[in-house]
Formats: structure tokens, C-alpha cells, sequence
């Protein structure tokens, strides 16, 4: 059994340490899918309410189609989900773990606060950015739905895309270099060779690059700061 000194040094040399790693993508853009694809054993903790409120609803025996008659159930069970991922939140910070913070991105001054703050507990930040287009996004959200997944209302749907879509210039501004973006409307089943070959060469590279910047340990003062506070414990 690990002391607990041998705990924290484990800790400090955690995989993805002090990297916080921002998706933003509407409904049926395939975050998750290119998530996999890019992030994949950087050593990131994904942080995503989402998953938990599916998670829950399907414990609640909730339609996952999301009816409007539902919605009170749905509200409460939405609370619990926050809660619960916020909890996952709070320690993945409090250790200084590398995280994914998976969400629509349908709001910049949310996204900019809480950028803000991670950066000042000594984290570097990064945006994956994945667009569909609008028709596109559209009709996954409702395959998605057809294959036992939750669908969320079209008007939904479409509001938080335009927002996406619109937020996408705050937030080149907002990361500048470490802004990544991925267009993910390709229909895999309908593109050329070429083009399936294209998307994953620039998916490996960005694979690469994420997997370069965990592995380069350059961390800021406030990292290092807090690093070597806990190897002197």
C-alpha cells in the first residue's frame, strides 16, 4: 500500500498534469468520436454533465428523446448530474489533474471564466474545437436518437448550434495558438479515400501535438511552484 508521501509524488507525475483541455461543439458535431481519436492516452480526465444526465436518466427510466412532458423529472434529474460532475470537477483540480472539459461551448463568458480560473491554479489551457454543419448536425442528432441515444429538441438543437457556430471567433481569440480546430461534417459512408485520408492525417497530427505538450513537462511558475510544495511534503 502506497504512503501517503509516495501518494503525492505519484501524483505530481500524474500523465497530462496541469493541462486543461476545452472541447466546444453543437449536437451531432462527434466531439466524443474525435475526442477518442485525439485525446486519447494524454492522461486527461474527461469532465462532461452530459454523460451523466443520460446516465441518470436512463436510471429514471426517462425518455431519452427528451419530451416536454418530462421536464420537471428531467430538471431534477439534470441538478443531480451537475452536481455530481462538478464534485469530479473539484477533486480533478484540487490534485492539478489533466482534464477534458467536454461541452456544447454555447457559452464564450462561461468558457472565459472558468478558463481563467484553472489558468490561475497554474493550469495551460487548449481548445478542440469540432464543427458539423448545421445540416449535418441535424440528422445525427436524430440517428443518435434512432440508435438508443438521447436526442435533444430540435429547436434546442439548432439555437445552441447558431451559438457554437457564432462563439467560434471568441474563442480563437480567446486561445489563440492553442486553438484547434477539427471539421467533422465529412459523411464517412459517402467520402473518397482522399478525403477519409486527409481527416485522419490532420487527426494524427493533432494527436501528436497534444501528446508533445503533456510529455514536454513545461509547466508555468505556478505549476512548478505547486509541484515542488508537494515533493517537499
Amino acid at each position: 500500500m502506497l504512503s501517503f508521501k509516495q501518494f503525492l509524488f505519484e501524483g505530481v507525475h500524474d500523465k497530462g498534469i496541469f493541462h486543461a483541455v476545452f472541447m466546444a461543439g453543437a449536437a451531432g458535431s462527434g466531439k466524443d468520436t474525435i475526442m477518442n481519436k485525439v485525446l486519447a492516452g494524454h492522461g486527461l480526465r474527461e469532465i462532461n454533465s452530459d454523460h451523466a444526465l443520460t446516465h441518470a436518466m436512463k436510471q429514471h427510466n426517462l425518455d431519452l428523446k427528451m419530451p416536454d412532458s418530462e421536464q420537471p423529472q428531467r430538471d431534477l434529474v439534470r441538478a443531480k448530474a451537475k452536481a455530481t460532475t462538478d464534485v469530479k470537477k473539484k477533486l480533478s483540480l484540487e490534485g492539478r489533474n489533466g482534464i477534458i472539459i467536454n461541452g456544447t461551448g454555447h457559452d464564450h463568458e462561461h468558457i472565459a471564466k472558468l478558463k481563467d480560473h484553472v489558468e490561475s491554479l497554474g493550469y495551460k489551457t487548449h481548445m478542440l474545437y469540432v464543427h458539423a454543419d448545421d445540416d449535418t448536425s441535424k440528422k445525427r442528432n436524430i440517428l443518435r436518437g434512432q440508435l438508443g441515444g438521447r436526442t435533444i429538441p430540435e429547436k434546442v438543437r439548432s439555437e445552441i448550434w447558431n451559438k457554437v457556430h457564432d462563439n467560434k471567433a471568441h474563442y480563437e481569440k480567446m486561445f489563440g495558438k492553442d486553438f484547434h480546430h477539427v471539421d467533422n461534417s465529412m459523411d464517412i459512408g459517402k467520402a473518397s479515400a482522399e478525403e477519409k485520408q486527409s481527416q485522419q492525417k490532420h487527426l494524427d497530427k493533432l494527436h501528436k501535438h497534444f501528446r508533445k505538450e503533456v510529455e514536454s513537462k513545461k509547466f508555468t511558475p505556478l505549476a512548478q511552484n505547486w509541484i515542488d510544495n508537494r515533493l517537499r511534503k
